[in-house]
């Protein structure tokens, strides 16, 4: 993701959610699935996967929290659903 191929990006994170389900990662890892998507201008999937990144329970106490709720914040307005941005 910092190489700027976001593309490769969300394979690669696709993949390690696939080969490590139970991973201590898999917050991490479905963050930069949804940045991805955010960075590549695929805002409603960016939107979607961020929503669902926020309701995981194990997300609950990350200390990454509040960056995702902004970050999804941005996602959902960008994908034209202002109501759902608020």
């Amino acid at each position: 993701l910092q190489l700027g191929d976001t593309k490769q990006a969300a394979e690669l994170s696709e993949q390690f959610l696939t080969k490590f389900k139970d991973s201590s990662l898999t917050p991490d890892v479905r963050y930069i699935i949804a940045e991805s998507q955010l960075m590549g201008g695929d805002y409603a999937a960016a939107s979607t996967s961020y929503g669902e990144l926020l309701k995981d329970p194990a997300t609950a106490k990350n200390m990454q929290r509040p960056l995702w709720v902004l970050r999804a914040g941005m996602a959902t307005f960008s994908a034209g659903k202002n109501d759902e941005a608020i």
